[in-house]
């Protein structure tokens, strides 16, 4: 019964992805979903992100840094500054930006190109 009530909790997850890249997002969604049990909502934009994170709970914020319409750590900043936005654990991805310029804000950061399986690695000790 457990297991079960486990594994019901793990699949009720959600994490969001904000990656403006058509095929890097596309590649991502397939892998999470094959790999994972939670469920995954793409967005391509951070407007679009702080309209989605207005409306569901996520559990999980992965995060492109460059973002059409303001930065993952602009949109990063904007979300914690909101009263009504819970904190949820991040993962910043870039292949431009220097890990000390995500400065001390509480999220993880992970250089692109990145090896998936220590995404996933990532993604389990973030959501467990």
């Amino acid at each position: 019964m457990k297991r079960i009530r486990a594994a019901k909790e793990l699949s009720s997850k959600l994490i969001v992805l904000v990656e403006d890249d058509d095929l890097m997002a596309g590649w991502l969604v397939d892998a999470l979903k094959e790999e994972t049990p939670y469920h995954i909502i793409r967005v391509a934009t951070a407007r679009q992100a702080l309209h989605l994170l207005c409306q569901v709970h996520a559990h999980l914020l992965l995060l492109d840094f460059r973002l059409p319409d303001m930065t993952g750590i602009e949109l990063f900043d904007q979300l914690r500054s909101r009263n009504t936005f819970q904190p949820m654990p991040t993962i910043l991805t870039s292949a431009s930006l220097l890990k000390q310029e995500h400065g001390d804000r509480l999220l993880t950061y992970l250089e692109k190109p990145f090896d998936f399986d220590e995404l996933l690695q990532l993604i389990e000790r973030m959501l467990s």
